[in-house]
């Protein structure tokens, strides 16, 4: 797979994400401060959005959504350090989100921080049920560090339980099968 491809489908992986992280629990006015910035950044109208973001984070520097948000449009921006700092920050005041845990992991996998991102995704493997998108990016993560055999279970899981998952049927196909390959795979009756 090119490099745009792998860009392409992490930014679309990182925004269906980034933009319902976490909620706020904002005054009425900056809350709608809040949805008008992301609906600006869903819309591509990011300088707008970020005029809004640079004002609440100073009223709500304590609100991660306002992080969050900042994270997304330095992503989108391309300025993926300073989307990383934001995120940090997001994450410092809401430790336990897994949403915004499996935002940075989508953002360290955008950056090419592979083995980070399993690091962050392995750590949440004991949650139940996974979060949406879960096993997508842990199964991403996996196949770009090497540990195809795990990709492989994760993606082949997802297609059975969607079997009409373009994306997970998409990765699946691209790994190694085959005698002699590595990431070969038992057959239902346990015979190469």
């Amino acid at each position: 797979m090119t490099g745009n491809r792998w860009k392409s489908t992490i930014t679309c992986l990182f925004l269906s994400g980034m933009l319902t992280a976490c909620s706020t629990e904002s005054p009425p006015p900056s809350f709608d401060l809040l949805r008008q910035s992301s609906l600006d950044i869903q819309q591509h109208r990011l300088v707008h959005a970020e005029k809004i973001l640079d004002r609440l984070k100073k009223s709500m520097p304590e609100d991660p959504t306002v992080w969050n948000n900042l994270a997304t449009v330095a992503f989108l921006h391309k300025d993926f350090a300073r989307s990383l700092r934001m995120m940090d920050r997001a994450l410092a005041l809401k430790p336990s989100s897994t949403g915004l845990r499996m935002n940075k992991a989508r953002l360290l996998l955008a950056m090419g921080k592979n083995e980070a991102a399993r690091t962050l995704l392995r750590k949440m493997i004991r949650l139940r049920p996974w979060p949406k998108g879960y096993r997508i990016l842990l199964a991403i993560a996996e196949k770009r560090t090497g540990h195809i055999e795990a990709a492989a279970i994760l993606f082949e899981e997802l297609i059975a339980n969607h079997p009409d998952d373009p994306l997970a049927k998409k990765y699946l196909s691209g790994l190694p099968s085959g005698p002699g390959k590595k990431g070969v795979f038992p057959s239902k009756n346990g015979s190469p």
